[in-house]
């Protein structure tokens, strides 16, 4: 919660009560509050932001001395004149059993769940919204749009335009593993003197995963998506494991890249698409991660059924922007 901007901190504290109903309502357990460990410069803004949000919604926290930091964590080592910031209330979900529940719940709820479904079109017509697939057709009064990076290839006419980036995170082995479990280490975050590097407990045994508040490259289109990686990313990530965690064999044996769109100001399109109620967009999450996924899922439902949600979402208002064409897509396949 203290590592986001101000706007998104109510979000994510109701983005705790609706994972733990997901938890009661499925019977299975989503998050692990480790706790969360950020470290920098005292007068970075990474730094400055975090302790302005503990202060502000009175998050439960300790400030710790880099020879605190040190002491507690003798796993991570830091940089001189870094001090550090440990939320009580901080931890790790995992997503992929997160979202299967999730689907899981819903149907169990009366939902109807169609998956392995490409959606060709999304149509706004007199008498509703028609959907369009390879195989079918559906009309409706409303509709939730939350494609993520594939919103420009869908709505190109409608949207302010969204720029589509590459994310990587790395997984490293570990000396001793037993030392990176979440019973005895938190997330951590740490400013570098290039980049802000975050790292996860091991929940395997084995490795532990690592990455950047970075992109790794833009892309034309979600279409052109590819899961290569250069050799600069590979060394610069080696080399910030070499750096803060003294536990880690500094060679990374296991890579992901995703993709996500991202707005100008790099925060979220949430709400009614410019001043159609019946297109409702949820995107341009823009690296916020998935933290809070049930929050955003809660406002969706609420906009749809209501009109509104509960929380104030105007500034994340997709008219903030102006609606921006694209390129065609023959245009950008040749460029």
């Amino acid at each position: 919660m203290a590592s986001e901007g101000e706007a998104y901190v109510p979000m994510t504290r109701q983005a705790y009560g609706e994972w733990r109903r997901l938890e009661a309502d499925s019977g299975r357990p989503l998050l692990n509050l480790c706790g969360g460990l950020y470290a920098g410069p005292a007068g970075s803004p990474f730094m400055r932001k975090i302790m302005s949000n503990v202060e502000r919604y009175d998050l439960r926290h300790e400030t710790l001395s880099l020879a605190d930091l040190q002491l507690r964590y003798p796993q991570l080592a830091g940089n001189d004149g870094d001090i550090g910031l440990f939320g009580l209330k901080a931890g790790f979900s995992l997503a992929e059993v997160a979202v299967a529940v999730a689907a899981e719940t819903a149907v169990k709820h009366g939902g109807r769940l169609v998956t392995q479904t490409k959606i060709r079109a999304i149509l706004p017509e007199d008498k509703g919204v028609r959907i369009i697939t390879d195989d079918d057709m559906w009309m409706f009064d409303k509709v939730v749009i939350a494609t993520g990076a594939w919103l420009n290839e869908l709505l190109p006419k409608r949207i302010p335009y969204v720029d589509v980036q590459r994310l990587s995170v790395h997984w490293c082995p570990l000396r001793d593993a037993s030392v990176y479990q979440p019973e005895r280490f938190p997330i951590f975050e740490i400013q570098g003197k290039e980049f802000l590097f975050a790292v996860w407990p091991s929940i395997d045994q084995a490795t532990i995963k690592v990455g950047f508040a970075a992109s790794i490259g833009h892309l034309a289109s979600a279409q052109c998506m590819t899961a290569g990686l250069s050799d600069e990313v590979l060394a610069l990530t080696d080399d910030y494991v070499r750096r803060y965690l003294p536990g880690a064999i500094p060679v990374a044996i296991r890579h992901a890249v995703c993709m996500d769109g991202f707005t100008a100001d790099r925060d979220f399109l949430l709400g009614p698409l410019l001043g159609d109620a019946r297109l409702i967009v949820f995107t341009g999450i823009s690296g916020h991660g998935f933290k809070m996924a049930s929050a955003l899922g809660l406002a969706a439902s609420q906009w749809a059924l209501a009109g509104g949600t509960e929380l104030d979402y105007r500034s994340f208002d997709p008219e903030r922007f102006p609606a921006r064409r694209m390129l065609s897509r023959a245009y950008l396949a040749s460029s």
